[in-house]
């Protein structure tokens, strides 16, 4: 086996054949295994990423690849689609899983990398012990920790799709009801691109809004993770595993789920619903929908609901995958220094204002943290920059910092929620800003008030 290293993802048919033939052979597959994920997220984050590809091959054939992404000193590595994804791997059949993660190790050992962070690595892949045993043979000290639950309702056996399907159909028929008086429901899951064009904008609005007003600033104010999830839609549309499903009120999308469906699996990764319409519970309508044609289709054997501690989830989900984050280094101190950093990492929170973070308990670990976003570019009309006003006890307060740079997600955040709403409609969304008074800063100088 001979490890071939890249600097960047190669835009190469070949090689993306051969990947994800190479990720059906793995025992679990995932959408976000796949030379498609990889690609959009060098691509949307290529001004602040290197990413490091390390395949092997056998021959002429490939037998293992892993997408890592190294600092600007090359000496720390991780996974590159660490941020993005639920779950990260290294892709080989599962014969040449050993020999391939020994082979990955020794030459980032030979390349000189000091630190070495691999999360989201499911807890149950055979990756997990092959990888610690390779660690402790390349003389890395190291240690893993209980990282994320994701949760799941699985659809097995039959017993399971049964009662998945009555205990949705249960809420589907309450809740039609109350629709019915509203207009005319449908629901859609389309997997092209130009669908996804077309609602992006909107799914992305409506996520801003709900995250304002829990308090929280949505991660798609940052125009890399606008940026991914519409060249992640291209690719995966293209591929036939993009599911965008929505449901519409008398025409008008009112929720959304940015998803997939791969390997057997029904993702439940970026859903929004229209805050107007809360009362009316379009999301869980949406979910329900989902679980309910999951049930019945025999190629779907989970629907993954994904990591977070929405309240939802917990009535809907049966099971759960434990992920975890290893940490391995090299040198004394340098491991001292590490595991000093994981442990204050387990104790920190994530501050309301700052960028949002979704926890996920799993009866066999605490919780953890983990980013979730949504936002789309503001639309073409001069809007100044508003920023909160921290009087106001229940609003949301800016970070506590001084400079601008920390300053902009939460400054931008506030702009782009009064950039996206054109001002006819300013008076339909007026429990918005009752909700939250702005105060007027400008758009360029500005100062906050703290």
């Amino acid at each position: 086996m001979q490890i071939v290293v890249h600097t960047k993802i190669p835009d190469d048919s070949s090689l993306r054949h051969q990947w994800n033939g190479l990720l059906q052979r793995m025992e679990r597959p995932q959408v976000s295994y796949t030379y498609e994920w990889a690609v959009a997220v060098s691509r949307a984050y290529a001004a602040s990423l290197q990413p490091l590809l390390l395949t092997a091959y056998r021959q002429r054939t490939l037998a293992g690849v892993v997408a890592l992404v190294k600092d600007a000193t090359g000496k720390r590595l991780s996974f590159l689609t660490a941020s993005t994804a639920d779950y990260c791997d290294f892709i080989s059949s599962l014969n040449d899983r050993a020999e391939f993660i020994e082979r990955v190790v020794l030459e980032l050992r030979r390349m000189g990398a000091c630190e070495i962070r691999l999360a989201n690595l499911p807890a149950d892949s055979v990756s997990v012990n092959t990888l610690q045993a390779a660690l402790r043979k390349a003389r890395y000290s190291h240690f893993a920790r209980s990282a994320y639950c994701c949760a799941q309702v699985p659809l097995v056996s039959d017993e399971d799709r049964m009662q998945t399907r009555t205990s949705t159909w249960s809420r589907l028929k309450r809740l039609s009801k109350i629709w019915a008086k509203h207009g005319r429901v449908t629901v859609s899951h389309q997997q092209n691109w130009d669908e996804l064009s077309r609602e992006f904008p909107d799914l992305a609005t409506a996520h801003v809004e709900r995250f304002l007003a829990a308090g929280r600033v949505s991660n798609l104010v940052r125009q890399e993770r606008r940026a991914f999830l519409l060249e992640l839609g291209k690719l995966l549309s293209a591929q036939g595993s993009l599911t965008l499903s929505t449901l519409k009120l008398d025409g008008r999308t009112i929720a959304w789920n940015y998803g997939f469906r791969f390997g057997g699996n029904w993702f439940w990764y970026q859903p929004a619903f229209d805050r107007d319409m809360a009362h009316l519970s379009p999301g869980t309508y949406l979910l329900c929908e989902i679980l309910r044609q999951a049930s019945e289709d025999p190629q779907i054997h989970t629907v993954d609901l994904g990591l977070g501690d929405e309240e939802y989830k917990e009535r809907y989900s049966k099971a759960g995958r434990m992920t975890l984050h290893i940490t391995a280094s090299s040198g004394r101190r340098a491991w001292l220094n590490c595991n000093a950093s994981e442990k204050k990492f387990q104790e920190m929170d994530s501050p309301v204002g700052s960028t949002s973070s979704r926890h996920v308990p799993c009866s066999s670990s605490p919780a953890q943290t983990k980013s979730c976003f949504s936002r789309a570019p503001p639309r073409s009309r001069s809007a100044p920059i508003y920023a909160y006003n921290p009087s106001h006890s229940s609003c949301l307060r800016p970070p506590l910092c001084s400079t601008r740079q920390k300053l902009e997600p939460w400054i931008t955040s506030c702009a782009l929620l009064n950039a996206s709403i054109p001002a006819a409609q300013m008076d339909s969304r007026s429990q918005i800003w009752k909700a939250f008074p702005f105060i007027f800063v400008g758009c360029r100088n500005f100062k906050a008030s703290r």
